[in-house]
């Protein structure tokens, strides 16, 4: 499920897109990582790699991440759809990044 505006006002009005922002390097390594393992699984049946199929990988991540679990607490949100909207967020604002870094990361893989 991609973002929707409500979502994204809602991660704002707790400052999750500047968290984003400050936390950037990491959340994109994570978002690389769940990106790999949905492309490397999906090849097997020749599908495309679409953000549902990444947001799974990446959010069982997200919600072990001790820096958002503190950035929570401090605004007292303990529902878990909290996780869920930010790694949409995450999604959204590294998507092209993500595909095309897939590409070449990817792109000089089989030749030595």
């Amino acid at each position: 499920m991609a973002l929707d505006a409500l979502q994204e006002q809602m991660l704002r009005s707790i400052d999750l897109d500047k968290f984003l922002i400050r936390h950037k390097a990491k959340y994109r390594a994570m978002a690389e990582e769940a990106y790999d393992f949905t492309a490397q699984q999906l090849q097997r049946s020749n599908q495309i790699v679409r953000p549902d199929d990444v947001s799974g990988h990446l959010e069982a991540v997200v919600e072990l991440d001790e820096d958002l679990k503190v950035h929570l607490a401090r605004k007292r949100k303990s529902q878990r759809y909290w996780t869920r909207y930010f790694t949409f967020l995450i999604l959204d604002r590294l998507w092209r990044d993500l595909v095309d870094g897939h590409a070449k990361r990817t792109s000089g893989a089989g030749s030595a």
